[in-house]
């Protein structure tokens, strides 16, 4: 527009334009256009720039997904059990990154006596963190916000109504040592409180003594003014199958915490992922045992309000329905894969598979594997989604429903023998379909552009020339009348 204004501003001046002069002039007008082009405004910056060199295998929807590392930047420390939250504003998404493990996870191999019945003490986390980010995936941006009052790792959070829920956890607390009168020692446990996070006000509220709370448990929201929290473990790594709905509405609106027991899970499970598409409740993986590791490939539903996936669907009952369903389909599928992670991507169910063995060591193979199911199509089963060539868990994946792909936070890599431990990433991924630009508006390709600005260079170059000519006989007109006025006056 400037570059047009200028062509316009110089033919009303009427200046005089030599060759080299509008030579210079084409250049700076095909520049600036070139530049207009190729610049990308702010609310249109591409969520990824770069694909790297990964296993590409067409699922059956035709599509080809690819995996980047390179365009996102890191997270500021590394984090595994954290947990990540997406928020969709005027259709754009904000991601909440809140607490986990920035240490190392060392397991201590530690015979412990609960019950009668002596369990191996699982993986521990050397530090836990209090932090809280917002990701801003349209300037690739983490901004610092108010700290969690506590740090704590393996806890849950759903955004409800402008506020995020972070329920359980494991944190330090201080305890009487069970040897030494008087004395007290740090112990990891189950954190049986709820952290209320403001949004707009990004401050934080305490709900103390919540019994009901879980280690790795899951919580989702299938309208406003409620949510769901199930499963998890307690303290001697134990998984529940309990799910309680709470009033998040009466908490917020007269400072009364108040849930009550509603259906259960089919499998006790803990390590658990949970998604809602159609106010459908989703869970899938989790683990049975004290081993983290020896995760469940198992998928439920809960569908208290019989929405219907449908004419065929069969996950429920017509009417009100408070009972869980197993969605048996994936196990057939990938009964070696574990899924550490589950999304809903535009009524896709993704999940992510982590780990593919039961001791967290280091697989044969370094690809994880992407199943999905279409919630639209009625008659879809679990299907191979992508393939992804990295290797961790324990780590946090939110979908980007307008750019049609996803972010993968963090995690943990497997076992090191040098450190007898597990360690925290800062690494973060972008899963997204191969060879098409992930953005949240389309632009033209680079031939395109390419294109249209010759297109508009040609253009300004007549112009210019239009004006020089026009300019240039004005020039010589009035050079003609000035002789002709000295004629007349000798």
């Amino acid at each position: 527009a400037t570059s047009w204004l200028l062509a316009l501003l110089l033919f009303e001046m009427k200046m005089i334009l030599t060759p080299a002069s509008t030579f210079v002039l084409f250049l700076f007008f095909f520049d600036s256009t070139m530049a207009h082009v190729f610049s990308t405004p702010g609310d249109n910056t591409s969520l990824i720039r770069n694909t790297l060199e990964s296993k590409s295998v067409m699922n059956p929807k035709g599509e080809t997904w690819a995996i980047d590392d390179t365009s996102v930047d890191d997270l500021p420390i590394p984090l595994g059990m954290h947990t990540s939250t997406q928020l969709t504003t005027d259709g754009k998404s904000m991601i909440y990154i809140i607490g986990g493990c920035t240490g190392i996870f060392r397991y201590r191999n530690i015979q412990h006596s609960i019950k009668g019945t002596e369990k191996n003490w699982p993986w521990k986390c050397t530090d836990f963190s209090r932090k809280v980010f917002r990701f801003n995936p349209y300037e690739d941006s983490y901004h610092v916000l108010a700290d969690m009052p506590i740090g704590k790792y393996g806890h849950a959070a759903v955004e409800v109504d402008g506020k995020i829920w972070v329920i359980g956890g494991r944190s330090t607390q201080v305890v009487d040592h069970p040897q030494s009168e008087g004395k007290t020692i740090n112990v990891d446990m189950v954190d049986r409180q709820i952290h209320v996070y403001d949004i707009a006000a990004d401050s934080w509220d305490t709900i103390k003594k919540f019994q009901k709370a879980t280690a790795s448990g899951a919580s989702f929201s299938l309208e406003s003014g409620s949510l769901y929290y199930a499963g998890g473990y307690d303290n001697a790594y134990i998984a529940t199958n309990e799910v309680v709905k709470i009033d998040t509405r009466k908490y917020i609106d007269e400072g009364l915490f108040e849930f009550e027991s509603v259906a259960s899970l089919k499998v006790a499970r803990g390590m658990i992922h949970a998604t809602t598409v159609n106010r459908v409740g989703i869970i899938a993986g989790g683990s049975s045992e004290r081993n983290f590791c020896e995760l469940l490939n198992s998928v439920e539903e809960y569908n208290p309000y019989a929405e219907i996936r449908g004419s065929n669907f069969q996950g429920t009952d017509v009417g009100y329905n408070d009972v869980w369903s197993l969605i048996q389909e994936m196990t057939d599928l990938s009964k070696d894969v574990h899924p550490s992670a589950l999304i809903n991507l535009n009524d896709q169910i993704i999940t992510f598979g982590g780990v593919m063995n039961n001791e967290c060591s280091q697989d044969k193979n370094l690809t994880s594997v992407v199943t999905a199911l279409d919630w639209k199509d009625a008659s879809s089963k679990w299907y191979f989604h992508g393939l992804i060539p990295e290797s961790r868990f324990y780590f946090s994946a939110i979908p980007l429903p307008e750019a049609n792909a996803a972010l993968i936070f963090g995690g943990t890599a497997f076992y090191e023998l040098e450190c007898n431990c597990m360690k925290t990433m800062t690494r973060v991924s972008a899963y997204y379909i191969k060879d098409s630009e992930v953005t949240p508006k389309e632009h033209m390709s680079g031939v395109a552009m390419f294109g249209f600005s010759l297109f508009i260079g040609v253009v300004l170059l007549l112009v210019i020339y239009q004006i020089y000519s026009l300019t240039r006989k004005e020039s010589l007109v009035t050079r003609e009348e000035c002789l002709v006025y000295q004629v007349l006056r000798e």
